[in-house]
């Protein structure tokens, strides 16, 4: 079940350009270190891998069928290998890229796009707000980017977490009709375009790729790894439901945790042990170099549907550094808080961070990021980030997607696509 919050949409004038917004305002500091649970350190007899799936699980299924389906990237993070100068040793730690950053952000914000030269996959909507697959060739001309051909790959479907790896597309896709969801390959190349295979049919939800392998999580909530053909499933973390989860590395996890508040946990899985790097119930987080970034809500009063959240900083430096990686353990983050409400949806590309309504500040500036319209919903969105352009959806007074803009940060200029 994807835990995002419901979101309240009025009617606006939409703006046609990004806006800078927020006022400067102060940074209140939290704490030195977040508040851990009685057992936040946890060491389990046996690795957090339990092994495989049984045959009584649910297991990956062939699918012949006349559908077709294609759609978008989420680059995985990498862990920086660097040289020690003095002893030339080579030392390991996680420090995320402005790519990496891009790529977590897409993943939450569902892996809606993503885009290969000129060309470009995800769903565009029906007069009526339906959704459905598609491709589209795109042009960056002088006046901005514009669509030239729009090819529909399938229709009554709703796709998210879209991982292009190679010449195969991965993405989550679910049957609007039936409700129905599944993990599908759809191959791109041009050899062999149009073959789709079932690789996991059941519940599931928060798709990425990592080192060659897919996650998941199942009905259950529980973190599932399969390899690209759907095979070799083993079920990872069978004794916590997870949302939300990233691997930030290939041993190290980032996830919410229903169970402790909503807050944040990293999770080694190699050694099973376990810490919380919030105390707020947080959900949308993305990881800029070792800066964690989250959206967080203190006010145990507040209704989801009041979206009154905060933006966090947290210095994970402490934590992702190579003595602390290799047996993961508490340590001093400090934790700093912006004085202004925001939504809970933001994104971070190169520089800048976005919130709706087409508010974006410089990444030095993540304090007064706001949205100032949070009480009553907000209009636009952004739903999918590159280095060249961002795509925004504009909603209308029912809440359906209206229109779709290209903006390109570079340019500082924006196009409308049309709708159907």
């Amino acid at each position: 079940m994807n835990k995002r919050l419901p979101e309240k949409l009025i009617l606006v004038i939409l703006l046609v350009s990004m806006l800078a917004a927020g006022s400067a305002c102060g940074v209140t500091r939290v704490s030195a270190s977040p508040v851990l649970p009685t057992s936040s350190l946890m060491v389990p007899a046996e690795s957090a891998e339990t092994g495989e799936v049984s045959e009584s699980g649910q297991l990956p299924v062939s699918a012949a069928s006349e559908q077709r389906s294609l759609t978008s990237v989420m680059p995985v993070a990498k862990d920086v290998v660097r040289a020690d100068l003095m002893s030339g040793a080579l030392s390991s730690e996680v420090y995320f890229t402005a790519s990496d950053t891009r790529a977590m952000s897409n993943y939450m914000l569902g892996s809606m796009f993503v885009h290969s030269g000129k060309m470009l996959y995800g769903s565009k909507h029906t007069e009526n707000g339906d959704p459905y697959f598609c491709r589209m060739k795109f042009t960056a001309g002088s006046k901005g980017m514009y669509v030239r051909e729009t090819e529909m790959i399938e229709s009554g479907v709703d796709v998210r977490y879209l991982t292009l790896y190679g010449d195969d597309l991965f993405y989550i896709r679910n049957d609007l009709e039936t409700g129905a969801s599944s993990v599908v390959r759809y191959s791109v190349s041009d050899d062999s375009a149009g073959s789709l295979k079932v690789l996991y049919n059941g519940t599931c939800d928060y798709l990425f790729l990592r080192s060659g392998r897919l996650y998941f999580t199942d009905g259950d909530n529980h973190l599932i790894s399969m390899n690209t053909d759907g095979e070799e499933m083993k079920q990872i973390l069978a004794d916590k439901e997870v949302f939300f989860p990233y691997l930030i590395s290939d041993d190290i996890l980032l996830f919410q945790d229903d169970a402790d508040g909503e807050t944040l946990h990293l999770r080694q899985l190699s050694t099973g042990r376990e810490i919380r790097i919030s105390n707020v119930r947080s959900y949308e987080y993305i990881l800029s170099g070792t800066d964690l970034f989250y959206s967080g809500v203190e006010d145990e009063t507040d209704e989801y549907t009041d979206m009154r959240a905060r933006l966090y900083r947290a210095d994970l430096s402490s934590v992702l550094s190579e003595e602390n990686l290799s047996s993961l353990s508490d340590a001093n983050i400090g934790t700093e808080r912006s004085e202004l409400f925001m939504g809970t949806r933001f994104s971070i590309n190169g520089d800048h961070l976005n919130a709706s309504n087409y508010r974006t500040v410089p990444l030095g500036s993540w304090d007064t990021l706001s949205d100032n319209e949070y009480e009553a919903g907000y209009t636009s969105a952004c739903q999918y980030v590159s280095e060249s352009f961002e795509i925004f959806y504009d909603y209308n007074s029912e809440g359906l997607v209206d229109r779709v803009l290209f903006y390109e940060p570079s340019f500082k200029r924006s196009s409308y696509i049309e709708l159907g």
